[in-house]
């Protein structure tokens, strides 16, 4: 019998000023004193999202990022993005070191009345 193995995906308000939440999940390995110092859009220039908050969750290999995005395209946008690719860098140990993060494949919406 077949069986419902559900994924999870990012989905990020690509609206300027508004906030959204990525989750990051380590693998073999925990996360120590995390600190997130760049969230970069990949592939379209002038995209770039603040990290606001920043949350070791139980079990120490899951973060939660709160983001705010940062939209400096010309004229206060450009072409509708529905899909994208995420740069991160991530601090993480004791004494703290770059951790690398797999690019993150996201989709964007424009949500002008979201949080």
């Amino acid at each position: 019998m077949a069986q419902n193995k559900p994924t999870g995906h990012q989905c990020l308000n690509l609206r300027d000023g508004k906030t959204s939440h990525l989750l990051l999940v380590g693998h073999n390995k925990d996360f120590v004193n995390p600190v997130v110092t760049a969230v970069t859009e990949l592939n379209a220039d002038g995209i770039s999202f603040n990290v606001a908050q920043t949350i070791l969750l139980p079990g120490n290999r899951r973060v939660a990022l709160r983001l705010v995005c940062v939209d400096t395209r010309a004229g206060g946008g450009g072409p509708v993005l529905t899909d994208g690719l995420l740069g991160i860098t991530l601090v993480s140990g004791n004494p703290p070191v770059l951790t690398p993060v797999p690019d993150v494949p996201v989709d964007y919406i424009d949500d002008p009345g979201g949080p």
